[in-house]
């Protein structure tokens, strides 16, 4: 079993992935969702900077029209991870009603 991505914490720039050994095909998927989130916020941030330096109108365009589309992307990728989020507790209430948790926690 490999260590992958069980619970997420979101904010508008930010995403915290807390890691437990759980092998989930909506694991893996939220994995992959929080990798391509980190890598928009990435160049959202390269973008911005880059942005300052800029003198051209064209290219001030340009920056600008990518700009917009990265935060939809961010948008896009926030909505699928709170989809799966949504099917991981799903399950979760699944297994604790019918008692078929594996790890039991001190109270």
């Amino acid at each position: 079993m490999t260590e992958i991505t069980i619970g997420v914490d979101i904010s508008k720039d930010h995403l915290d992935a807390h890691r437990l050994p759980v092998a989930d095909e909506n694991l893996l998927q939220l994995r992959q969702l929080r990798v391509v989130h980190q890598a928009l916020v990435k160049e959202r941030t390269r973008l911005k900077n880059r942005r300052q330096t800029i003198t051209l109108p064209l290219l001030k365009r340009q920056h600008d029209n990518r700009l917009r589309q990265i935060e939809r992307d961010i948008a896009d990728v926030l909505a699928a991870i709170t989809a799966v989020m949504r099917k991981l507790i799903i399950l979760a209430n699944a297994l604790i009603r019918d008692n078929r948790c594996r790890t039991q926690y001190p109270a």
